[in-house]
């Protein structure tokens, strides 16, 4: 089965629909999704690139999904991933709590890409960052999503960008530079001494000299 919906949010008529128009996986369909999981574990970012540029015809939407994938690296321009960047300007666009935040960073995501735990852990990064660019105006701790009775609250709550957010949001200072970086994205460990960059504008990775 093939499909470019998000399983997730569909009703059993669709799912039914889907499940009878399935197809019996071919040998090139299993090589190339060992090979594709092989470059998500490799330490070398690299290794992702290249399944992409090889074409990876047997599985339709898997190097669209890579590419996104090493869009989470961050940017050559401002050091933020894309995530973290549709989220600054979703705030500074009027957004001002998580929910509408998320619910605007959502709208420009071609396929659904991340949940909304995940999306308010990368502004709790941000948050809690020796230079915040982003600040939730209650203040305190976050709680862990969905299991702690503060989480529920933080959905309404006012988040501000800082000054040194829309400094980041600009390119006028980087956001690895500024507060450092220390992220699993597959199988790299990025940390300030060992960094990869995505470059937007030639679709390429990019070894940080720092």
């Amino acid at each position: 089965m093939h499909a470019d919906e998000y399983l997730g949010t569909l009703g059993p008529e669709r799912l039914l629909a889907l499940f009878h128009d399935r197809r019996e996986a071919t040998e090139g369909q299993f090589a190339l999704g060992s090979t594709a999981w092989d470059a998500f574990r490799s330490p070398d970012p690299r290794a992702v690139l290249g399944v992409i540029q090889a074409g990876a015809r047997d599985l339709p939407f898997l190097a669209s999904a890579l590419r996104r994938h090493l869009e989470q690296f961050p940017s050559t321009a401002n050091g933020l991933s894309r995530t973290e960047e549709q989220a600054l300007e979703a705030i500074a666009g009027g957004s001002n709590t998580p929910g509408e935040a998320f619910a605007a960073y959502q709208k420009r995501e071609e396929p659904v890409f991340f949940s909304d735990a995940v999306f308010v852990s990368y502004l709790k990064d941000l948050s809690e960052a020796r230079e915040p660019l982003v600040l939730f105006a209650g203040g305190g701790e976050m709680g862990r999503p969905h299991a702690d009775p503060l989480w529920e609250g933080l959905w309404n709550q006012e988040v501000l960008l800082t000054e040194k957010g829309r400094e980041v949001l600009r390119g006028d200072e980087d956001r690895v530079r500024l507060i450092g970086i220390d992220r699993w994205l597959g199988g790299v460990h990025l940390r300030d001494e060992t960094l990869w960059r995505w470059d937007r504008s030639t679709h390429t990775l990019k070894r940080d000299a720092a």
